[in-house]
């Protein structure tokens, strides 16, 4: 099955397979993980609210008025001067809103990464010269997914997964545009 196909090739179809793995396991397993921070396992929870279940330090007393609109405190105790307008979670709504089609845009991405790598990977695997053109389509197309992933608030590992699947579609960019790579499929 591998004899007659150059080692450029079957690197990259196992980094593609390496590819698609965190990117599927890591979009939807995320989802998951991180879905519920804003409207999912945990309930319908808002930044400054507390989560259901929740319990305050002893001493502390809880929020009046619900966190629905919040007015500053105004007067003339010397924290506070003049009127202030209210903040009242629409720029809130909308992030969230905003937050949750990207995810969905990346969440679509991911899928079809993973449906043009597993093709890639077929493609190379029975020495078809379009195996090579999808490796590379898919490999430019995990680079333009990854954009929007710079540009989160990450933490940990997330970055670290990031930056993994940056340097596995360069891989494979770069081997699918070795001369061997090349030669290979030309001759198919």
């Amino acid at each position: 099955m591998f004899k007659n196909k150059p080692v450029t090739l079957i690197i990259a179809s196992g980094l593609l397979v390496v590819l698609v793995v965190l990117t599927l396991v890591f979009q939807l397993a995320g989802g998951a993980i991180y879905g519920g921070r804003f409207n999912g396992a945990r309930g319908n929870f808002q930044p400054g609210q507390m989560p259901s279940g929740g319990a305050l330090p002893d001493g502390a007393n809880p929020p009046t008025g619900g966190g629905q609109n919040f007015q500053p405190p105004s007067g003339t105790d010397g924290n506070a001067t003049g009127t202030r307008p209210s903040f009242s979670g629409t720029r809130n709504n909308t992030s969230i809103r905003l937050m949750q089609l990207l995810r969905g845009v990346q969440t679509g991405a991911a899928i079809l990464i993973a449906l043009l790598g597993v093709l890639s990977v077929v493609g190379i695997l029975l020495s078809k010269g379009w195996g090579r053109k999808w490796a590379i389509v898919t490999g430019i197309l995990s680079l333009v997914a990854l954009i929007p992933s710079f540009f989160q608030m990450r933490f940990g590992s997330s970055i670290i997964v990031t930056l993994v699947k940056l340097a596995l579609a360069v891989a494979v960019l770069v081997l699918c545009f070795l001369p061997t790579s090349k030669q290979a499929t030309a001759q198919a």
